[in-house]
Formats: structure tokens, C-alpha cells, sequence
């Protein structure tokens, strides 16, 4: 995007405002060239560039669009000397913000540049991993001694008894934790007492997230910042005729298949990944809760890297598989997702971050999409609502409808599909013609279904059928009682399957079996499986809480039986 006030003559620092102004039309027009391509574009950017190099861009305004632009140029280069000279304008950019005032510093906050600010509410997990990884430069954001109600009002639950009526009388929150903590750093001493009052990890992460703790990052180690934030080194791949806009997913063969990452070499991608979005204030579960043994690197062309991530064990889905990735062009992350697996069906989610957007953003969906089914075989990819429009404003303006609808996604909704065509004819018969955005938000009422290989219909089983059915079986059956249905279901499961060493079982794998023994236990004929079946089915089990929940989805696609037995109770 253009930066702020592009084109007019902003307030500077006093005498300069011819010189903001002459830097201003530079930027301008660098922005204006940034999404041209081929030998004129690539002379016109080099000279821009050389323009303004010549200038302090000592505005913190102007220095966040320029720096936005010089991303976008350093991820689609035209040429060699075009990715040189940005390269080296970004690198400048972080030594010019390191020179702001606090004052100026301060309206830099958010924008991810290095030298600047995040300031957030983060999960425990990804507290613990800033903190171990960024040390001194992650801190509380107090307010007066204050970080908000939810530490106030946790403060008894983080004191020993017999302090709590010595230092919670007349002190401010702050001022406890001085004397409590001693010489402890003070975000230490809250994450560490938080963590020493329970056992079950989900009763701590929702004492966290009441608590919602405000962070201020600073992002001056070269391992932060959306600025320094890259992936392993590869050679450049450079665009001198341009962006690439796909006409379908038939322009595309599938990635060849890859293996999964050593540890050694994923952690540091993975610390990547998690650096990437925390400059931006962001999470995802997969991101934060990482499997550094399932990890996987797809190095295709164009400059197009994507890493997709399993989830540590204790941490992943109970009854879905949810793998999560970030794509990179020229190292330089470009955008994030997810894909959740079950059985036949991969949803994909995707956001490309915002100086990207304009560039091969469709490529990089259709290449996601590709990834996918080179891990995960599925039959059909579906998109959700939100993806396209669906309380997202930015998907309608956009048109993010038509992006998916070009790649062959279509409604799964009878009405919306009828309304999709009528679209499609009008598009078809007039260049000019745009979709209303009230049309575009009908649209986005229906998922929409990507079928492969001419798989037909649409995938009828959901997670939240089955997970629906475990609930009636609990209520008709144990009225209720969780944890009596749930010892109920481990020994009619046992009992079918011939389970009779899960106590020597590794505790993730255990701990899976037990939770999706409430999911098998309501099938009636579960005694009389063909034993195939029987044995399948416990591998399948225990796979949920294996090394690699990638083994997990594959095995579940497999289970025909298991299937077709779920369909037959949530359909009646």
C-alpha cells in the first residue's frame, strides 16, 4: 500500500518540507512500480531507489510505507540489481528507525520495523518461548504500576497465604511484585507462578488468558522484526515478466513428495515461523504449540518456500488434524494458514500478509492447495465462509470469491451455486463488470468445494456431527456424567478391540485413545468388526497421540468402516 499522505505535503521536521516532499513523490512512484515488471519497470525502480537513498526519511510515517514497499520488492525482484538495492534501502531503514526518538519510536509501534515496538496480549506458550529467546527485550507494559484487572484480581491466586495480607494492603500490583519476586525478573515470576497452580495445562492457559497480561516487545535482536524475519538461504528467484496469475489448478503438477525436516534444521524455521507472526502481533496454535519432529520444507519454484507444521502431541486436536504453514518468496514471508484434515476433506485457510497483497498471491493458494495434497490425499479442499467474505470486509473488497471460484471451488449451497453462475455469465460477457459487494456477501454465505480427480459429492461427514454424537451418547447413556462415560467407553473399546496393555501405552498415545473411545464406544456393532478392522481401528487410535499426527490423518482417511459407522450415527 501506499504510505501515509503519499502524494501531499506532510508535516516534518521544521525547514524540510521540501525535502519530505521530494521523497514522498520518490516513494510514490516506487509504490506505482512495485507491482511493474520487465526491463523499463526494472531501470525506473532502480532509479527511484537511487533517489531515495539520497534521503534521511527521518518521517515515521513514510519510513513504514516505504519499508512495506521495499518488502514486497525484495519478495518479487524484477532483476539482480533491483533485489540488491532494496535489499540494502530495508537494511537502512532498521538504522534509521534505531535514531528515532522515543518519541517518534513510538508511532512506529505495531508496524513490526525493526528497532520498533509489539505490543500484545500473547499465550503462555508463546510468552515462555519470547522470553527464553529474547530475554530483557520482552517486558510487562504497565500503565501506573497497573497491567490491567486481570493481574490485579489474580494476585491472590499468585501469593503464598501468609503474604497475601502483608503486601496486597495499600500497594500497587507493581510494588508486590518487587517485594514478592526479589531479584526475579517480574514477567518470570508471573509465568512461573501462574504455572505452579494447576496441573492440567487448559485450566492454566484460561488462568492466562483472564489474566490477558499486556507485553511490550522490542525488536532490535537481527532475529526479530518483519524486517530481519527470513527463512533459510536458497537462490533468488527473480519475476522480469511479471506475477503469475494461474487459470485453474490444472496449471499446476503436484510438488514432488518431500520429507520430513530433521529437528535441528526445523527448529530454527520453526523459531522463524513464530518470530514472523509475533512481529505482527499474531498467533496460531499450530505456530506456538510446534512439532519440531513433523515439520516439513517444500522448495518450489519462483522463490516459493512453504513449511507446514504438526502440532506437538498433547497439543493437537481432539478428533480433526489441524497442520498449519507459512509461505515464503525469496525467504521473505509472505504469508500464513492452516489446513484441517479429516478423513477425505483438507479446509484451507490462508492470509497473505498485507504489503503482498497484488503480488502471486493466487499462485501462492494454488501451490498451498498443492502441498496439501501431496501430504494429505484428500479428495475435497474446502474453503469457509470467512475466507470469502463472511464477516470479513476485506475479503469483499477484495473479491476474494472470484480468486477461489477461478481455481474451481464452487458453493456447496444449491441456491448459492445458481447464484455463482449467474455471476460467472456476467463476468464471462462484460470485462468491466464487478460483482456487487452485496452479491459478493450472499456468496459468501456457502462454504465452498474443491472436488479432485472427479470425486463426487461433496463430503458428507463433519467433525461436528461426530463430535455431536459423542455428546447424545454421554447424555442418553450416562446422563451426563463425563467422567463416568468416559471410563464406560474405554472398557466397551477395550473390550471390542482387544486393548489389554494400554496402561504400559506412551502417555499421548493413551491419552488420545481414551478421548476418541468416546467417539467409537456409540457404534453398536463394534464387537462384530472383521478383526482387520478391530486391529486398524486401535492404530488409529493410538496414532493421535503418536510422533507424527500426519500417520494419524492417513490411517483415518483409510478406515472405510469407521467412516461409513460414524455417517450411519450422525445421520440418525
Amino acid at each position: 500500500m501506499p504510505p501515509d499522505n503519499a502524494g501531499s505535503n506532510p508535516s516534518g521536521p521544521a525547514g524540510q518540507p521540501a525535502a519530505i516532499l521530494a521523497v514522498l513523490i520518490q516513494i510514490e512512484s516506487l509504490w506505482q512500480l512495485a507491482r511493474r515488471f520487465g526491463p523499463e519497470a526494472a531501470k525506473a525502480k532502480l532509479a527511484a531507489l537511487t533517489q531515495v537513498t539520497d534521503h534521511d526519511l527521518d518521517v515515521p510515517e513514510v519510513l513504514t510505507g516505504y519499508h512495506d514497499i521495499l518488502l514486497f520488492v525484495v519478495a518479487f525482484p524484477d532483476s539482480r540489481e533491483v533485489h540488491r538495492a532494496a535489499g540494502n534501502e530495508l537494511r537502512r531503514t532498521a538504522r534509521i528507525a534505531r535514531e528515532f526518538a522515543a518519541e517518534e519510536r513510538e508511532r512506529l509501534i505495531g508496524t513490526g520495523i525493526a528497532q520498533s515496538e509489539v505490543r500484545a496480549n500473547f499465550s503462555r506458550d508463546l510468552t515462555r518461548w519470547l522470553i527464553d529467546r529474547f530475554g530483557n527485550d520482552v517486558a510487562i507494559d504497565w500503565k501506573d504500576d497497573s497491567a490491567g484487572n486481570g493481574l490485579d484480581q489474580a494476585m491472590r491466586l499468585l501469593l503464598a497465604p501468609v503474604e497475601r495480607d502483608g503486601l496486597l494492603a495499600g500497594q500497587t500490583t507493581r510494588q508486590v511484585i518487587w517485594q514478592a519476586g526479589g531479584r526475579y525478573d517480574e514477567l518470570r515470576w508471573i509465568l512461573d507462578r501462574v504455572e505452579r497452580l494447576a496441573n492440567d495445562p487448559g485450566l492454566l492457559d484460561q488462568l492466562w488468558d483472564d489474566i490477558a497480561l499486556p507485553l511490550k516487545w522490542s525488536l532490535r535482536s537481527p532475529k526479530s522484526s518483519t524486517t530481519r524475519t527470513r527463512l533459510p538461504s536458497r537462490r533468488v528467484a527473480y519475476f522480469p515478466r511479471g506475477i503469475h496469475r494461474p487459470r485453474s489448478l490444472n496449471d499446476y503438477q503436484l510438488p514432488a513428495p518431500v520429507g520430513r525436516l530433521p529437528s535441528r534444521e526445523a527448529e530454527p524455521i520453526l523459531d522463524v515461523c513464530k518470530a514472523t507472526l509475533a512481529a505482527r502481533g499474531r498467533e496460531t496454535d499450530t505456530v506456538t504449540g510446534s512439532n519440531p519432529l513433523e515439520t516439513y520444507l517444500f522448495e518450489l519454484d519462483r522463490g516459493l518456500d512453504v513449511v507446514v507444521i504438526g502440532m506437538l502431541p498433547k497439543l493437537r486436536l481432539p478428533i480433526e488434524s489441524y497442520f498449519g504453514f507459512l509461505a515464503a518468496r525469496n525467504r521473505v514471508p509472505v504469508a500464513y494458514g492452516g489446513g484441517w484434515v479429516f478423513f477425505d476433506r483438507c479446509e484451507i485457510g490462508i492470509n497473505v500478509f498485507e504489503p503482498f497483497r497484488g503480488g502471486e498471491s493466487l499462485d501462492t493458494l494454488a501451490r498451498v492447495v498443492g502441498v496439501y495434497r501431496r501430504l494429505f490425499r484428500p479428495r475435497f479442499v474446502t474453503v469457509p465462509p470467512s475466507q470469502i467474505g463472511d464477516d470479513n470486509e476485506e475479503a469483499i473488497a477484495s473479491g476474494a470469491y472470484w480468486a477461489y471460484d477461478r481455481l474451481g471451488f464452487r458453493p456447496t449451497d444449491a441456491a448459492t451455486v445458481a447464484l455463482a453462475n449467474r455471476e460467472r455469465t456476467r463476468r464471462q460477457r462484460s470485462a468491466s463488470y464487478r460483482t456487487a459487494p452485496s452479491v459478493l456477501r450472499r456468496l459468501a454465505l456457502s462454504s465452498l468445494v474443491l472436488r479432485l480427480d472427479g470425486a463426487t459429492p461433496a463430503q458428507p461427514l463433519e467433525v461436528q456431527s461426530v463430535s455431536e454424537m459423542a455428546t447424545r451418547w454421554i447424555g442418553e447413556r450416562h446422563a451426563g456424567n463425563v467422567e463416568k462415560a468416559s471410563r464406560a467407553a474405554v472398557n466397551r473399546v477395550n473390550k471390542a478391540l482387544g486393548v489389554s496393555d494400554l496402561h504400559r501405552w506412551p502417555p499421548n498415545q493413551r491419552r488420545a485413545y481414551e478421548d476418541l473411545s468416546l467417539l467409537i464406544a456409540p457404534i453398536p456393532d463394534l464387537a462384530r468388526w472383521p478383526e482387520p478392522d478391530k486391529k486398524e481401528l486401535a492404530l488409529v487410535m493410538r496414532a493421535k497421540g503418536g510422533p507424527l499426527e500426519r500417520t494419524f490423518a492417513l490411517r483415518l482417511q483409510r478406515h472405510r468402516r469407521l467412516y461409513n459407522s460414524w455417517l450411519a450415527l450422525a445421520s440418525g
